[in-house]
């Protein structure tokens, strides 16, 4: 999400959006309950790996044009490979240094998917 969403920013999303895919950006319910939006990498079937090389997907090693840090493993209860099973999709914030995604809490449910990103409006400054 570039420019990276920020407090005050207003979001639209899309609440019956049932297919999701690599590349969508997703609301989603947190684990303290609050709303936040992250970048859908992987969804049921597809194999998420992250090693000293970066972010791989499906065997494949991911070159992501838009993420500009280093993608690595953060201390956690997740082991990897990770595999969303039926109804999940793994998530990465694109701020990958400071991001709280599944590589902290892991795969999300589709049940705490809100919607899909399809529009952003910035409020600041007003």
């Amino acid at each position: 999400m570039s420019p990276s969403l920020k407090d005050g920013d207003l979001v639209f999303f899309y609440r019956m959006q049932k297919e999701l895919k690599a590349g969508d950006i997703v609301i989603f319910e947190d684990e303290s309950g609050r709303l936040t939006a992250e970048r859908v990498i992987a969804v049921t079937g597809d194999e998420v790996d992250i090693d000293e090389k970066g972010l791989k997907l499906n065997g494949s090693y991911q070159q992501e044009l838009s993420i500009t840090s280093k993608t690595y493993r953060f201390e956690s209860e997740v082991s990897f490979p990770v595999k969303p099973g039926e109804g999940e999709v793994f998530v990465l914030g694109d701020n990958r240094e400071h991001a709280k995604d599944s590589r902290i809490f892991g795969c999300v449910g589709k049940s705490s998917i809100k919607g899909k990103l399809i529009g952003l409006f910035r409020r600041r400054n007003f």
